[in-house]
């Protein structure tokens, strides 16, 4: 049941605003990026078709952005008065709150992809985190349009579940 309309992605976004309230957009692109990596660790099914992008400050959906750019500040209710929005079954709101509650007020303070920690597997590898490795060879403010890889994210996420 993947999610590949755009009014699907704002019925998620409203979900989360009418849910844990008003919040920065950049906060918004975060948690919809953890509830997407979640859902392909937990159920290896991608709940947001489009791609997320590896910009400085953390993961962007680009058809999000396109919606709201100019807006920087805060996303509200307000803004989703005009738009249309599909409802989110109840299972993927579940899901959706399971996530929001793990990451809800980290997300926010400062750079949290900053400080997520790679993973160190028990074979002495180290899984890089699905952000950064995108971000390689960029400075710390470049925007970039680099992918987060749905294959860098699977193995990531998938051996870190913590719902």
């Amino acid at each position: 049941m993947a999610i590949d309309k755009i009014a699907d992605v704002l019925g998620i976004s409203k979900y989360v605003v009418s849910k844990y309230g008003d919040m920065r957009w950049f906060d918004l692109h975060k948690y919809l990026f953890f509830i997407n990596a979640y859902s392909m660790a937990m159920y290896r099914e991608k709940l947001i078709k489009y791609p997320f992008i590896a910009w400085a400050g953390g993961p962007a959906l680009i058809c999000l952005y396109k919606l709201h750019k100019g807006n920087f500040n805060e996303c509200n209710m307000k803004w989703f008065k005009d738009k249309k929005c599909s409802v989110v079954p109840k299972f993927w709101k579940e899901h959706i709150d399971n996530v929001v509650k793990v990451y809800i007020g980290s997300i926010s303070e400062g750079d949290y992809f900053y400080y997520e920690n790679d993973k160190d597997c028990e074979d002495g590898r180290t899984i890089v985190t699905p952000w950064r490795k995108a971000r390689r060879g960029l400075g710390i403010l470049d925007r970039g349009h680099n992918k987060i890889k749905d294959s860098d994210i699977i193995l990531y996420y998938g051996k870190n579940v913590v719902l």
